[in-house]
């Protein structure tokens, strides 16, 4: 079951609080902070501790999803090997993830050179599925807006993002060595034109 931004409305507060669900995910046992206003860091740490829940809970132990028993990898190791099975984070990002100008999905248009006329849409939280499947392209992404131009990667709007690459492992790399708790690697299908942050379970 996806969790909900109770700051979706307001996309200043709605950014800040995904940010800091994805360090919270990502660290879920380090304490991250972001140079924000008073107000601003509060929300950020309510996303950090919404993330740190998620991650620490089986991603989806319904019957129906046919993942009973399934878990977020806890240390994912570099050079991953292939057929990793993978699960959507269990929040929709429509903050970081706008569809208008500047925002993720532009970034992500933008370094994969994928057609202007393609509407991406954000993936499904319940999603699951296999690394590697045709049509797939992982890209590391840093919803944090403040990247110094010199850096490799980083657009005028801020955002950084790696280059594409065909799975999940590789991606992982570039995201890890990115740096920052709020990076992720995001799944882009073609084929579904969907596109959203994915972690892999065991």
């Amino acid at each position: 079951m996806a969790t909900i931004n109770p700051f979706a409305g307001d996309n200043e507060k709605g950014d800040v609080w995904e940010q800091g669900y994805l360090a919270g995910f990502a660290e879920p046992y380090e304490s991250h902070f972001r140079p924000f206003s008073e107000e601003l860091i509060e929300v950020y740490w309510l996303g950090e501790q919404a993330g740190r829940v998620d991650r620490l809970q089986p991603p989806d132990d319904s019957e129906s999803s046919g993942l009973e028993g399934y878990s977020w990898v806890s240390e994912v190791a570099e050079g991953l090997g292939e057929h990793v099975l993978l699960h959507a984070l269990g929040q929709s990002f429509d903050n970081i993830f706008k569809t208008g100008v500047g925002g993720l999905a532009t970034l992500v248009i933008t370094v994969l050179s994928i057609p202007g006329d393609v509407q991406l849409r954000p993936l499904n939280p319940e999603w699951s599925g296999s690394d590697g499947q045709e049509g797939d392209i992982y890209i590391a992404v840093c919803p944090y807006t403040d990247h110094e131009m010199v850096i490799e990667g980083v657009m005028d709007s801020g955002y950084w993002a790696g280059p594409g690459r065909s799975n999940f492992g590789d991606a992982f790399s570039d995201m890890k060595n990115h740096g920052h708790a709020e990076a992720f690697v995001a799944r882009c299908s073609l084929p579904d034109v969907t596109c959203g942050p994915v972690w892999p379970i065991q």
